[in-house]
């Protein structure tokens, strides 16, 4: 976007905080949008972590065997070039194929994929970039009250609940 023939300059932190904290005070609305790298500093994996791991065990399970492994992802109705970049020697992992291996990790097994995810986030407990947000949202002044996330843990809850001591509503999609 270009204004007066120049592009903007990219914001460094401290400018995002001012004007962050401008518009919070002027009363401006904000929609926060998490990941799984949110939940990193709180000891869960992310996605990517949770991909090498995936694949690392799917190799092992199946002995390296190709076919195998192709026979898994016909039977899940997986094209060709949807798993097969995954297994490549040099393969570094890509979001875009985490579902991809969590069903051939867990499409057999629905229940071990759902034990997975609870030892995942056994230990969890929210880090500090949490509780700001727990902050921002309980605030008095604060007119935001939408967290959009991909995140299976509950730590945004956990941590609303601790600075407001009310449970926020949770909206799923399963």
């Amino acid at each position: 976007m270009e204004q007066h023939g120049k592009s903007p300059s990219p914001l460094t932190a401290k400018d995002l905080a001012v004007a962050f904290k401008l518009d919070f005070l002027a009363g401006e609305r904000f929609c926060f949008i998490l990941g799984s790298g949110a939940s990193r500093n709180s000891g869960i994996k992310t996605g990517l972590d949770m991909i090498g791991e995936w694949r690392e065990e799917l190799l092992k399970n199946y002995g390296g065997d190709m076919d195998s492994i192709r026979r898994a992802a016909e039977r899940l109705h997986y094209a060709p070039e949807e798993w097969e970049p995954i297994f490549k020697d040099d393969y570094q992992p890509e979001s875009k194929h985490y579902f991809v291996m969590y069903d051939l990790m867990f499409a057999r097994t629905v229940r071990a994929g759902y034990d997975f995810m609870e030892k995942a986030m056994a230990n969890a407990k929210p880090s500090i970039g949490y509780y700001c947000l727990a902050s921002i949202l309980s605030s008095p002044q604060n007119r935001s009250n939408l967290v959009i996330t991909t995140n299976f843990d509950t730590l945004t809850e956990d941590a609303l609940f601790f600075f407001s001591g009310k449970h926020p509503l949770v909206l799923g999609h399963e």
